[in-house]
């Protein structure tokens, strides 16, 4: 069973007077905004059992600090970042009785996301969203932010543990962690890089994304007869412009995820395709786990899909379906 689980035999210290201090770090500057996210996050008691600080403040669990310090330890696994907050929760693996952190750490230069538990086999990977002073200010640029990095969060694995108003709250104090991590950046001159803005186009975008090797495009004669064959299997209207496709060609034809215009379709092998509208569908509810593309239905990609390339092309296909692609 997943559940936010903490050990009872801990108790909440002081990280001064521990050697957890030099994590943190003993100048004046970290010490303000430790205490500062701190104070803006924690309190509300709709959140309060998944949000942990480096500090010793009134918490539902005695053991507040070291949970946060074990959350730190797997989602940095190494990195000299500073965490600063760690909003989620420990899920408990019921068949190997291990424990792993899932949410979302905010350090001095990242926001770093574990979406759901790993399985028994597959470890889920964990996302890092940068930290940048883009020129829209602070406040925007911790709104993009936080958006990037709840974009593919699984909430069914967390959302019994909130009143049924609650996410938007856990979302708006990430999103103060978040923005005061900036303001101590802008204060402290550390220069975090400025946001470098993105390409538009849809073939820039998908360069930029890195998707070169697993996105077809219907223009690229290389590929001529595999669209032919696509076109085919999944019965496309004439007038539906294929924009992109990720797909794949086997003995038994072709099979994958096509994106056009106007829907997402899809055929997996042996299967009647599916198609779901563009119009209407939710941005923010479209997810890419596995094997499977979750928008509105769930549309099968090709199995040899690196980690990487499944969160790039979710990416695109928010931007695509969200308007935010020229085309």
């Amino acid at each position: 069973m997943l559940v936010a689980t903490i050990d009872d035999g801990g108790t909440m210290t002081d990280p001064d007077d521990d050697a957890g201090d030099d994590e943190v770090g003993p100048d004046a500057e970290w010490g303000r905004l430790v205490g500062e996210v701190g104070q803006a996050t924690i309190g509300d008691p709709r959140i309060a059992r998944l949000v942990f600080v480096p500090a010793a403040v009134p918490h539902p669990f005695e053991d507040a600090v070291e949970v946060f310090e074990r959350a730190a330890t797997q989602l940095l696994a190494g990195s000299a970042e500073r965490p600063v907050a760690f909003l989620g929760y420990h899920a408990m693996n019921r068949l190997t009785r291990s424990r792993e952190a899932v949410g979302f750490l905010v350090t001095d230069r990242a926001v770093h996301v574990r979406d759901a538990p790993s399985g028994v086999i597959l470890r889920a990977p964990v996302r890092r969203i940068p930290l940048v002073r883009g020129p829209e200010g602070l406040a925007a640029s911790a709104a993009a932010t936080v958006a990037a990095a709840a974009g593919g969060f699984a909430w069914q694995h967390v959302d019994h543990l909130l009143p049924p108003d609650a996410r938007p709250v856990l979302l708006g104090a990430l999103e103060r962690a978040v923005a005061l991590t900036l303001e101590h950046d802008a204060r402290t001159s550390r220069s975090l890089p400025a946001a470098v803005p993105r390409a538009r186009g849809l073939i820039g975008r998908i360069a930029e994304l890195e998707l070169g090797d697993v996105v077809r495009l219907p223009d690229d004669p290389r590929h001529r007869k595999h669209m032919a064959r696509l076109t085919k299997a999944l019965a496309l209207p004439a007038e539906e412009q294929v924009l992109f496709t990720v797909t794949d060609q086997t003995l038994g034809g072709p099979y994958g995820v096509v994106v056009t215009g106007t829907a997402i379709r899809s055929k997996d092998l042996m299967e009647e395709p599916v198609a779901t509208p563009i119009a209407g569908l939710d941005p923010t509810a479209i997810r890419v786990e596995g094997a499977h593309l979750h928008a509105g239905d769930a549309h099968t990609l090709p199995a040899h899909l690196e980690d990487a390339q499944r969160t790039a092309l979710e990416t695109l296909l928010r931007e695509h379906v969200g308007g935010a692609l020229d085309g």
